[in-house]
């Protein structure tokens, strides 16, 4: 997930993954430092834009605060319709400094 977002091609991987593979639970982890924590979605597509001419049609839905970009993703994997197996779905937060890993939730 680029910087923690939940696309539909997320959704899609989880479902082949659940149906296919026979996964069952679901653990969404980032990391606090992250890159996409520190720039807003306007520079970015901004970026893109000087790069090749074109602003791009998507949205690259950064978040200041990697916990809540945990607990949005956790509510949202929960509430899917399309994944059959969302009895455990739990989101970590990996700190690089202190290299610690914290359970920040769990769905449903």
């Amino acid at each position: 997930m680029p910087g923690g977002t939940v696309t539909e091609d997320v959704i899609l991987g989880l479902a082949v993954s659940q149906l296919l593979l026979g996964t069952r639970e679901i653990l969404v982890m980032h990391h606090r430092d992250c890159a996409m924590c520190h720039v807003r979605d306007d520079e970015l597509a901004a970026a893109v834009e000087r790069s090749t001419g074109q602003r791009p049609p998507w949205r690259f839905e950064t978040c200041s605060d990697p916990v809540l970009r945990v607990e949005e993703a956790v509510r949202l994997f929960t509430c899917d319709p399309h994944l059959p197996h969302t009895e455990i779905v739990r989101g970590f937060l990996y700190d690089e400094r202190a290299d610690t890993l914290t359970e920040v939730c769990d769905g449903p």
